[in-house]
């Protein structure tokens, strides 16, 4: 608005001193100017009345609106046992439920009291439960009160009802011991404490567990469970930690039920005399170390770990088994020349552990006689590195309709690759990079990715059903003729063909023109190339070759500054 006209207007915001005529000449200009201001007051007063009452009634039309349109929600005409589907498919798919109020299925309970009702009655949901003693885990149970062992043992109880009859499947972890996990008010002892009556009440219906404790006291109460006293048992998983005697596995009795078909051991033991219903075993993970002692040190006989030979003796007790994974913890030699069928194996991994080079190079060649010796008809996924027996939940390696092969270069050599292709069947899918993500490029154990690798796979015709090839090499000397000889390597049949490279160059590789060219036959790739001469050591040089999906066009040279 317009203000009123003033012939002070020269002299307004300023240091002016009027005298007595100018000071009466103000006193004049203002009384119009102040009753207008006054109403303009009084104007926003009552609009400001009016807006907040159309805000009241926007509000109370919206809630019946709401309330009524929420009636109209499809999901409410869901029927109840759909809907409980859906509630177990919001069920964590890397593990087991635990006891956070932010993740199924407690989450589920404090949407309405339909739901909760609805999803204390899906048995489903509550059968599996995670529970982790350490309080820095993000397992460790949360929720809007700090969790104490005692408000943790009031709840376990309603959550094991649910179960209804169903098997109850139990994981408990505590690696810790020390007073870390005395926080707010826990101790250790009373958290393990409240999990064994747990299991112990719960072991007539416990159809699995999954226990990873560094407590003696734990694992002799737990240990000596009488088997015949449950019978819905079928999968024991054991991690004992640290690594210390007396092996806890030797003295157990639990192992001995016959019901059991999936069994995973990490700790000290002789794995081949552990009282196991070998015969029914259908999935098997041992990492077996070796049991310490003074007699190992004065004669040097050591008791437990397994070898080779005993890695034979174990498959050959196994006529069931379909998923294997097997840690060669210790030196030996393999001395079985008899063939050995496993018409069930479909997944077959095997692990070495803390062998030097050529340590390694005699045990990849034993392990390619072994493959010799095996009959594996169903095979579908072979794998030679690193255990995943310490993994929270291991994973499978296969791929539906695929046959893969998969290669940890931090555990074997290219020469191991190659010998085990060999005896593999025809692969589809071959995986070969690092399982330690954090080794350095001049790691004893890395092998660097060559031409020849290539070239002999496509000479030996050892691509002959290849449709993905994933590497990932902390080294390499590929050159322009190897990268060639990559291209050529897939099967030329194949009309679904993914490319997935990260490794490092000596110098830049003008390939863009041949993928393109491979693109128009059905080439999907993405490649990483990270360059290792000493700009880009420098700046952190790398360029990536991308072709999928989601990402199609080509990204240039791209320069990064070095991290701080």
């Amino acid at each position: 608005m317009a203000f009123p006209q003033t012939p002070f207007k020269d002299r307004l915001n300023s240091f002016f001193c009027p005298d007595e005529a100018e000071i009466g000449l103000l006193h004049s200009l203002l009384p119009g100017p102040r009753a207008q201001l006054a109403q303009i007051e009084v104007d926003i007063a009552n609009t400001t009345k009016a807006l907040e009452t159309l805000k009241q009634q926007r509000h109370t039309l919206r809630s019946y609106i709401f309330s009524h349109e929420s009636l109209l929600a499809p999901i409410r005409r869901i029927p109840a046992h759909i809907l409980q589907e859906i509630f177990v498919a919001c069920l964590p798919t890397e593990q087991m439920a635990f006891f956070d109020h932010h993740e199924a299925p407690l989450l589920l309970g404090r949407v309405c009291r339909f739901w909760r009702q609805l999803s204390h009655e899906t048995s489903l949901l509550w059968a599996g439960l995670l529970v982790c003693g350490d309080t820095r885990s993000p397992y460790y149970p949360r929720g809007r009160t700090p969790w104490t062992s005692q408000l943790f043992s009031s709840v376990i109880p309603p959550w094991l009802t649910r179960v209804g009859t169903r098997p109850l499947r139990i994981s408990y972890i505590q690696h810790k011991t020390d007073i870390e996990n005395s926080h707010h008010g826990n101790n250790p002892d009373d958290f393990r404490g409240t999990m064994l009556r747990t299991i112990l009440d719960a072991h007539p219906r416990v159809g699995g567990l999954d226990i990873w404790c560094s407590s003696m006291d734990f694992w002799d109460s737990l240990l000596s469970l009488d088997p015949d006293n449950m019978p819905l048992l079928k999968h024991v998983r054991l991690i004992s930690y640290p690594y210390a005697p007396p092996s806890v596995f030797d003295r157990t009795t639990l192992l001995r039920s016959p019901q059991l078909e999936s069994v995973s051991l990490v700790g000290c033991a002789d794995p081949l005399t552990l009282p196991l219903p070998w015969a029914n075993l259908t999935d098997l993970r041992l990492k077996c170390h070796s049991i310490p002692s003074v007699t190992t040190v004065t004669t040097g006989v050591i008791v437990g770990g397994l070898d080779e030979n005993g890695v034979y003796l174990i498959l050959r007790r196994c006529t069931r088994l379909a998923h294997c994974e097997l840690t060669i913890t210790r030196l030996g030699s393999l001395t079985y020349s008899n063939p050995l069928t496993l018409p069930c194996m479909q997944e077959l991994f095997l692990c070495p552990i803390a062998l030097s080079r050529a340590e390694s190079k005699r045990f990849h060649e034993r392990v390619t006689t072994l493959l010799q010796l095996l009959a594996m008809p169903n095979l579908r996924a072979f794998g030679l590195g690193n255990s995943r027996a310490h993994e929270l939940a291991p994973s499978s390696i296969i791929i539906p309709t695929a046959q893969v092969a998969e290669f940890h270069l931090d555990q074997v050599t290219e020469d191991a690759v190659l010998a085990a292709l060999r005896e593999l069947p025809p692969t589809t899918h071959l995986r070969v990079g690092k399982y330690f993500q954090n080794l350095p490029e001049n790691h004893p154990w890395i092998w660097s990715l060559t031409d020849a690798f290539f070239e002999t796979l496509e000479k030996e015709k050892l691509n002959a059903q290849l449709k993905h090839l994933h590497v990932v090499a902390p080294s390499s000397a590929l050159k322009q003729s190897g990268f060639m000889s990559l291209l050529r390597f897939f099967s030329p049949d194949a009309t679904h063909r993914t490319l997935t490279l990260s490794l490092p160059i000596t110098k830049s590789l003008d390939v863009e023109d041949e993928l393109r060219a491979e693109e128009q036959n059905g080439l999907r790739w993405r490649i990483n190339v990270v360059c290792s001469d000493s700009e880009a050591r420098r700046r952190r040089s790398a360029y990536q070759l991308t072709n999928n999906s989601e990402v199609s066009s080509y990204h240039q040279r791209a320069y990064q500054a070095p991290d701080d």
